[in-house]
């Protein structure tokens, strides 16, 4: 199934569904799909969780160098609470499917924008209701689990897909 995407691009629609976005999205480049679901499992895991390893790595840095832990503590559940929501979201779209665009759409941009304003929230009231080293502590590491979220994402799932003419 194909649908027009601008002039000279196409936005193809995958039949076989191997990944959780796969149906309503592009597909990864070839070495990246071979990367994602090749043989060495423990390698791909860790790519596709690597904001979960630095929050772990953050850990020890906190308590070594003496930040506050309220700070590691927040972002983390921040952050497990970011995800779980995008998880629910995906589940949701991919139960809607491609037939309702408009739903899909609203429902990806509402839980990206009701995250981002959580996310803020929870910051700023942690941030004024305890000290600043706690809320930029905990902002700094959240904005380094959005980044690396974020770049993983943006590596492994292309923004469009050039098709030959049939």
């Amino acid at each position: 199934m194909k649908k027009p995407d601008g002039p000279g691009f196409e936005f193809q629609l995958s039949q076989s569904a191997t990944s959780r976005f796969e149906s309503l999205w592009f597909t990864p480049s070839a070495p990246l799909q071979a990367f994602l679901r090749g043989p060495d499992f423990a390698v791909n895991a860790l790519f596709r969780n690597l904001d979960l390893v630095i929050l772990a790595l953050a850990l020890p840095l906190f308590l070594v160098a003496g930040f506050p832990i309220l700070g590691w503590v927040t972002a983390t559940v921040i952050w497990l609470a970011w995800r779980g929501i995008g998880a629910w979201t995906e589940r949701k779209a991919l139960a809607i499917g491609p037939s309702n665009p408009g739903r899909l759409a609203g429902v990806a941009a509402g839980s990206l924008i009701g995250r981002g304003w959580l996310m803020g929230i929870v910051l700023i009231v942690v941030g004024l209701s305890t000290n600043r080293a706690t809320g930029l502590s905990a902002c700094l590491l959240c904005v380094a689990a959005f980044t690396t979220s974020f770049v993983i994402k943006l590596v492994s799932q292309p923004a469009h897909r050039p098709t030959t003419a049939s």
